[in-house]
């Protein structure tokens, strides 16, 4: 507990030493605590630390948009920030009727490279309301990362892994291998990508340099390292406990870069290894380096009783997670999926902070919350996108740009942001606007840089705020009483200038 100093009441009452302030409603009520009881009557005056993070219930976005119009769908499922601070998506949107030459997009005609069609990567200046350009190749994107020195961009698509121009232009090296789900380049060049449980490494040149395939249950992402020469991979396998129960168990492995010698695993104990204590089931999802150099890796687990609340070498040996609230207390939790993220060194794996993020139900029981992306800005303030049930931390207060988000509805889309040192929960928000008696939106990936953050998403079902959308599109624009996707976008300020 932190003794905090609070300043004399207005009658020059001498000042009290409190230790615990709380609010169980976002701020409209703060109640202090000192001698084990609750202090009253007072007008107390707080100076807040001018350093500390501050946690904000608006987020103010400078674009939050839909972005393609595909007559089938479409969908925005990867996102990077380049160099130059402009910002560029990926995904798919089909054609318009006549498409080819004859085909723009918010005013801009495509480029079209290796044949064209339904694949899209569109590149938008700093703020997210200027197209720069737009890019049609293969017929999905599934995954991009840009190369945070020369600003290249390497794609997944069902083409195989492609290397762009930093202008999305031209094509520097394609590789036609089978469908890619993921890529990453790192800032000497070297490119990783991962399909169907192999993986194959590249270097600057497009050269292969190693191919690998894991014989595991589950190969989920893959991420690359120039400073510690390696690559990352995440994923879960199924096993079975002493007694004879499945279980999924969730793994992190770090590659050379040729991907033949295996330089550490987190997580992955066999299934005899496991107890009562360890039992719940445990998935990696995504694996990335932040801007900070760090490595980040989200992954989810089925109650509280998993191995992400202890080291992830010894499954017997106890490391508690970051825990300030219910939503990131393991406590109540039943079976309900819900998600786990972490910080560890590159080089040897070893587990730097980690933290879980749990909706709450309105009796207190926990509800799921499924990771889908993870990043970190420069500072080391981290971002985690997810679809999380009812109810995140103080949604009835969210605001994006200054409008309330919707009542809740089902699959909300959201971004989680946590301070450095993970005490401080900045933002956990959603873009839901109504207008629809369900809601069902997925976010494909998000990113931090140069003071900027982004995120995509697929929406499914229900309206979605906009902010000075592209085209004038409002949140009626979209097909949303159809079966079909759209794609949707968001930009904001970040938390490192």
């Amino acid at each position: 507990t932190t003794r905090i100093t609070l300043g004399a009441d207005r009658n020059s009452a001498p000042a009290m030493l409190v230790d615990a302030l709380a609010s169980p409603d976002g701020g409209k009520t703060i109640y202090a605590a000192g001698l084990g009881s609750v202090l009253g009557n007072a007008v107390f005056t707080i100076t807040p630390d001018p350093n500390a993070p501050v946690q904000d219930t608006n987020l103010a976005v400078s674009t939050a948009s839909y972005l393609g119009n595909g007559p089938n769908g479409d969908a925005q499922q990867a996102v990077d920030i380049a160099p130059d601070s402009s910002i560029v998506f990926g995904g798919f949107s089909e054609p318009a009727e006549g498409g080819g030459p004859v085909e723009t997009i918010f005013g801009v005609r495509p480029i079209l490279l290796l044949g064209g069609g339904s694949g899209i990567v569109t590149r938008l200046d700093h703020t997210g309301r200027r197209v720069l350009s737009v890019t049609r190749i293969g017929q999905e994107v599934r995954d991009l990362e840009i190369d945070r020195r020369s600003g290249r961009i390497a794609i997944a698509s069902d083409l195989g892994v492609t290397v762009l121009s930093a202008s999305a232009d031209r094509v520097v090296w394609h590789r036609a291998l089978r469908t890619i789900e993921r890529v990453a380049i790192t800032d000497d060049g070297t490119v990783a990508a991962l399909g169907d449980k192999t993986l194959w490494a590249f270097n600057s040149d497009g050269q292969q340099i190693g191919t690998q395939t894991l014989d595991r249950s589950f190969v989920t992402d893959i991420a690359v390292h120039a400073g510690s020469q390696a690559v990352f991979v995440s994923g879960y396998d199924n096993k079975r406990l002493p007694y004879g129960l499945p279980v999924q168990v969730a793994f992190l492995l770090s590659f050379s870069y040729d991907l033949q010698t295996q330089h550490w695993a987190n997580w992955g104990f066999s299934g005899a290894a496991l107890s009562e204590a360890t039992a719940a089931d445990t998935r990696g999802y995504r694996v990335a380096i932040g801007r900070d150099n760090q490595l980040y890796f989200a992954g989810e687990n089925a109650g509280g009783n998993s191995i992400f609340q202890y080291d992830p070498r010894d499954p017997n040996a106890p490391q508690p997670t970051v825990q300030f609230d219910t939503y990131n207390q393991p406590t109540n939790t039943a079976s309900a999926h819900f998600a786990y993220y972490a910080r560890l060194d590159p080089n040897s794996g070893a587990l730097v902070l980690a933290q879980v993020a749990i909706p709450r139900l309105s009796d207190g029981k926990s509800n799921t919350y499924r990771p889908r992306a993870i990043t970190a800005d420069e500072r080391g303030y981290v971002y985690l996108a997810g679809t999380a049930a009812f109810s995140i931390d103080n949604r009835d207060v969210q605001q994006i740009g200054g409008r309330s988000v919707a009542p809740y509805a089902g699959g909300d889309g959201t971004v989680l942001v946590v301070s450095p040192d993970f005490s401080t929960r900045m933002t956990w928000t959603t873009w839901a606007a109504g207008g629809n008696p369900s809601h069902d939106t997925t976010p494909g990936a998000v990113a931090a840089a140069n003071g900027r953050a982004a995120i995509a998403f697929s929406a499914e079902q229900g309206a979605l705020i906009t902010i000075n959308a592209l085209g004038g599109q409002s949140e009626a624009a979209s097909t949303l009483q159809d079966s079909n996707p759209d794609g949707f976008i968001s930009v904001w300020g970040g938390y490192t200038p």
